[in-house]
C-alpha cells in the first residue's frame, strides 16, 4: 500500500519564517515517520566566505514568499509497510564473543 505526501512548498521555493525575520530558499523535504513535514532553509548569501548551513523548520512555521521558477518533485509516493509480528529469537540478554571477536549470532 502507498500513500501521497504533498508538501506545502517545493525546493528552491523562498519562504520566511512566521516567528522571526529569517528567510531563505527551502533546499530539503522531510518527512519523519510520525507523519511530520520539515524543510530544510538556506539563507541566501555569505558568512565569512561560506554559503550558510541550512535549518530545518515544521511546515507550519514558514510562509510563502515566492515560488520556484521549476517545480521539483512536488510530491512524494511513499511506501507504507505493516509493522511485522513479533517473534522471540529466544530469551534474550547479550551474546557471548566467540574466539574471533564475532558474537555467536553473527556467524
Amino acid at each position: 500500500m502507498s500513500e501521497l505526501i504533498r508538501f506545502g512548498f517545493a525546493r528552491g521555493d523562498e519562504v520566511k519564517h512566521i516567528n522571526t525575520p529569517f528567510k531563505g530558499i527551502v533546499v530539503g523535504q522531510h518527512v519523519w515517520q510520525n507523519g511530520c513535514i520539515r524543510y530544510t532553509v538556506q539563507a541566501e548569501g555569505l558568512h565569512e566566505g561560506k554559503p550558510v548551513d541550512g535549518v530545518a523548520f515544521d511546515e507550519q512555521e514558514l510562509k510563502l514568499i515566492k515560488r520556484a521558477k521549476v517545480e521539483v518533485m512536488p510530491m512524494l509516493a511513499r511506501q507504507v509497510i505493516a509493522a511485522p509480528e513479533a517473534v522471540s529469537a529466544g530469551p534474550g540478554g547479550p551474546n557471548r564473543p566467540t574466539s574471533r571477536g564475532h558474537s555467536a549470532s553473527r556467524r
